[in-house]
């Protein structure tokens, strides 16, 4: 989503990209750690992964899609399915790699711990 960093955001032209960033990396931060400390609760390995990216994923994908929806889609003519697929579109790959490599990550430092 770093291509639209340049552009003004709908909400708050005030605003810079860094700043809405910050904000959402802050809150995904706070509701992941207490949604992954509730997940060291189940003993089931794959099923407590299985959660761990999904919630990761969902969080990344609706960060991009709030950043998509104020900086691009306010100032056009986007239907919700467009939004929703263009997000997708861009964010795919980067999500789903960084989702793998931070949840594997995880789990392999709290084995060692």
């Amino acid at each position: 989503m770093g291509s639209f960093s340049e552009k003004l955001s709908s909400g708050n032209p005030d605003s810079l990209f860094f700043d809405d960033a910050y904000l959402l990396s802050v809150f995904a931060t706070i509701l992941l750690t207490i949604a992954f400390l509730l997940f060291t609760l189940i003993k089931n390995n794959y099923l407590k992964t299985a959660l761990e990216l999904i919630s990761l994923i969902l969080i990344w994908f609706f960060w991009n899609y709030n950043i998509f929806v104020d900086r691009e889609s306010a100032w056009s003519t986007y239907l919700f399915k467009e939004e929703i697929v263009y997000t997708l579109t861009l964010s795919f790959f980067p999500i789903l790699i960084l989702s793998i490599a931070t949840v594997f990550g995880l789990n392999y430092l709290l084995k060692k711990i």
